[in-house]
């Protein structure tokens, strides 16, 4: 009996020890928004986003919509890029500064201090025929640098249907 408990137990250990550091994916989706995130997140609603995605350990993803024809009237064109669209943000939010194209990906940075916490935001841009959309990942400053290819992964992986 001793050694079917062991074994089952050393069976369970091995299971552990293999699932560790394998993080499985889904595509998570809002109306014609989509994104792939690990299965850490779950949706959180909050009212000043279009959607909302959080990890037990505050890691984030914040995803705002804005109509194409409204960006377009602040910025006082039409057809603006989307790093015009990342420059209008900043300087709307005053927040951020010198976007940048990585891996097809526009984006800036910043950081912000809440509750005692120093966060570091990775904010893209996308565009759709109707919308411009800041996708904002978010975690504490001191997890940045370990986070940042895995954000980058995330974003890449945003698909708009419209």
């Amino acid at each position: 009996m001793k050694r079917t408990v062991a074994l089952l137990l050393l069976t369970v250990l091995l299971f552990s020890v293999c699932a560790c550091g394998k993080s499985n994916t889904k595509t998570l989706t809002q109306d014609e928004f989509s994104i792939t995130l690990s299965d850490d997140y779950g949706m959180v609603p909050h009212i000043s986003y279009f959607v909302s995605y959080e990890t037990a350990d505050k890691k984030a993803v914040l995803v705002t919509r804005n109509k194409k024809d409204i960006v377009e009237e602040v910025a006082g064109k039409p057809d603006i890029s989307l790093l015009e669209y990342a420059n209008l943000v900043i300087q709307t939010n005053r927040k951020g500064e010198d976007p940048k194209t990585k891996d097809g990906v526009t984006y800036y940075t910043y950081t912000s201090h809440t509750d005692g916490v120093d966060y570091t935001y990775l904010a893209t841009v996308h565009k759709s025929e109707n919308a411009f959309w800041l996708v904002q990942f978010v975690c504490e400053t001191k997890e940045y640098n370990d986070m940042e290819d895995t954000f980058f992964g995330y974003a890449k992986s945003v698909s708009i249907k419209e």
